[in-house]
């Protein structure tokens, strides 16, 4: 059997989804169309708290949580390459984002965001 998560999900128009859309594009990648997976994960506790959330990372999550998991060396220099450029496409200056319906930051200078 296994265990069940509750399922999350965001809409594909949050600023965060664009984001990591435009992040992915600049570090070389094609598909960058949003997709569900079935596994749990934090991000569906951050979604119910009005927090919009992606999970993204280096591999596969068919290849996670196995005896002798492993993940190619090249995928995890890739996400890492990519996370900053996300944060840098939330938090450009100028660029209101929406964190949740309550809170709004407004970047005007990279010295304040």
């Amino acid at each position: 059997m296994g265990i069940q998560f509750e399922s999350a999900e965001i809409d594909a128009e949050e600023p965060i989804v664009w984001a990591l859309q435009t992040a992915m594009t600049e570090h070389g990648r094609g598909d960058t169309a949003p997709t569900g997976e079935t596994n749990g994960s934090d991000a569906r506790h951050y979604i119910r708290a009005g927090i919009p959330t992606v999970v993204f990372g280096p591999g596969r999550i068919e290849q996670a949580h196995f005896p002798e998991e492993s993940i190619e060396w090249p995928s995890v220099l890739e996400a890492g390459a990519t996370v900053p450029r996300c944060r840098d496409r939330v938090f450009e200056p100028g660029r209101a984002i929406v964190i949740s319906k309550i809170y709004t930051f407004d970047c005007v200078s990279s010295d304040n965001c």
